[in-house]
């Protein structure tokens, strides 16, 4: 049975399409996102952002309603949302 979102995560306001993690989430874990069940494709560290909704190349990132970042390649529901900087670190 799918999760629903606001079990897992914190959406800061209405139409961002990131959302924040409140706990660990562990790659597999099957998410409910707006009637679509979805597995996580990777682990999402509690604090981390991860998607929404579908997100093209060149849209902005949205959280609290401001963008945040641009993608760069297409982002699935589910999937975490980062940059090369925060991997490193």
């Amino acid at each position: 049975m799918p999760l629903p979102l606001q079990s897992v995560c914190r959406l800061p306001a209405p139409g961002d399409n990131v959302a924040i993690a409140i706990r660990r989430l562990e790659a597999g874990e099957v998410l409910d996102f707006a009637g679509t069940a979805r597995a996580l494709p990777h682990t999402v560290l509690e604090g981390h952002r991860f998607a929404v909704a579908p997100i093209a190349p060149g849209q902005d990132l949205l959280s609290w309603s401001r963008p945040f970042g641009r993608a760069i390649r297409p982002i699935a529901p589910g999937d975490y949302v980062t940059n090369r900087a925060m991997l490193e670190g």
